[in-house]
């Protein structure tokens, strides 16, 4: 049996709502922390079928949920069915055939969430396959009472310069770029800038780079090379949209972060059998311990909102 290695992320969000009447893409308008739990109960009563809502050209709805009453979490598993282009079957000595979906059949994605009602956060494993983030605000929007508008807020870190400070060894960064032909060179341009620009004269408009130190647990990028291009990116912030950093603290701690987007966000290298797929129980016990690892601390960074 073959099995396989996937790095798995997962989000942190804040889950708000803005009343019937404001504007979420306007910055000064009013919202307030959202308690899913009576959604949780009317998702409860309702038949897989009555809990399914279109959406785009696909549909969503809540395939599973439980509650874990020792930690007071909500573990929930959403899923996308889509009836588009079915794959093929196949045999290694027969020729494939279609797979033939019945009207009422559907290939179905699934994600996984876990949801702490006490700080209203909500974190969400990511699946390109499956209901992303804006797809989950829109569902989530189908149950709102009126016409509240649902949300998930992203969780930020603060200080970002001085977890740079902190970071006791560096083991990856990924550096993903665009828009090159817009970029002027400096006076002083840093190593980045140069690297950017040689991709520029390739006529290279977007990109990435990644460096790593593979699996060697103990191993290290050269920390201060590392954290000096890692101030590079901030200088070259108008080129990058993203730079994740995987990096152990003080504390010998493994953490992530996006130095662009400043989003609170975890990983984890999972291990599974590719013909068995991601089993939703094994997600949630990950997202529970990523999570009780992070619980005491980032209420500190919270976004202090009026509840409800």
């Amino acid at each position: 049996m073959l099995f396989h290695d996937k790095e798995i992320f997962f989000d942190y969000f804040q889950v708000i709502f803005y009343p019937h009447g404001e504007n979420p893409k306007d910055n000064n308008s009013e919202y307030y922390l959202y308690n899913l739990e009576p959604t949780i109960n009317q998702w409860r009563e309702l038949s897989h079928k009555d809990r399914t809502r279109n959406y785009k050209n696909e549909r969503a709805r809540l395939e599973d949920w439980g509650y874990k009453e020792n930690k007071r979490l909500y573990h929930l598993q959403f899923c996308k069915l889509s009836d588009d282009n079915p794959p093929s079957l196949a045999r290694e000595d027969e020729p494939t055939r279609p797979m033939n979906l019945e009207d009422d059949e559907f290939l179905g994605n699934k994600v996984s969430a876990i949801y702490d009602r006490l700080n209203s956060v909500l974190i969400l494993q990511r699946n390109r396959e499956s209901i992303t983030r804006a797809g989950l605000e829109w569902y989530l929007t189908q149950f709102a009472k009126g016409n509240d508008i649902v949300k998930l807020r992203p969780i930020l870190l603060p200080n970002i310069d001085e977890k740079i400070e902190d970071m006791r060894s560096i083991k990856k960064i990924d550096i993903k770029f665009a828009d090159l032909n817009k970029m002027q060179a400096t006076e002083e341009p840093t190593g980045l800038e140069k690297h950017l620009l040689s991709f520029k004269e390739l006529e290279a408009l977007n990109g990435q780079l990644v460096l790593s130190v593979g699996k060697a647990r103990k191993s290290t990028l050269a920390i201060i090379k590392a954290k000096n291009l890692l101030r590079d990116i901030f200088k070259s912030k108008k080129h990058i949209t993203s730079a994740k950093v995987k990096f152990e603290d003080d504390l010998s701690k493994l953490d992530l972060v996006d130095l662009i987007e400043q989003r609170l966000i975890d990983s984890e290298i999972y291990t599974y059998n590719p013909r068995d797929g991601i089993d939703h129980n094994d997600m949630v016990d990950i997202m529970i311990r990523k999570y009780e690892e992070r619980r005491e601390t980032i209420d500190i960074f919270l976004p202090k909102l009026e509840d409800d």
